[in-house]
């Protein structure tokens, strides 16, 4: 996830330019799909708790959604021809970026079942700035008097990075409820 977010706020800072880091988006997504098919496998194969099965397994797949979501909106820019950035965009894509990184500096402490908290303040209070940047760039497509169709691409970019934001949010609390149960 944090790969795939990292590339993502690369292309959309270097778009149209470096349009080919799509394909390390995409490799990112299929590693992401492999990855989660291993956990599922082992988590079949485990004797863990089946409660425990499940909050593992869906956090797996919220990881594996976020990645899906940065798929989705770096494939769009291509999709629909975009020819140049959009600053808001630029600001989900760090936003994004800054949120999978904190998950996984979150990730990485729960294998100790330390706190969380200061990352899981993190992502809210990012989760809180993606919403408000989506908000501002879908009212900046509908102030100028641009093409409807550009708009209609550029909706649909923004709510996939916005979208991403807020699985890495869902991501968080799952990690958040494995840990408590854990603690």
């Amino acid at each position: 996830m944090q790969e795939a977010a990292e590339q993502a706020y690369t292309l959309l800072m270097s778009w149209p330019e470096d349009s080919g880091l799509r394909e390390g988006i995409t490799r990112c997504e299929q590693e992401g799909d492999r990855i989660t098919r291993q956990i599922i496998h082992r988590l079949y194969r485990s004797r863990i708790a089946a409660i425990d099965r499940g909050g593992i397994y869906a956090l797996a797949e919220a990881i594996d959604d976020v990645v899906d979501e940065i798929e989705e909106a770096s494939e769009e820019l291509a999709a629909y021809g975009i020819e140049a950035p959009m600053e808001q965009a630029q600001q989900l894509g760090d936003v994004l970026q800054d949120s999978a990184r904190a998950f996984r500096r979150a990730l990485d402490r729960s294998r100790h079942l330390d706190t969380m908290e200061r990352e899981t303040l993190e992502i809210r209070e990012l989760e809180h700035e993606g919403d408000r940047i989506y908000r501002q760039a879908v009212a900046s497509l509908f102030d100028g008097a641009i093409d409807p169709m550009l708009v209609i691409r550029w909706k649909d970019v923004l709510q996939g990075l916005e979208d991403g934001i807020d699985r890495t949010r869902q991501a968080m609390d799952l990690l958040s409820g494995l840990v408590v149960k854990q603690s």
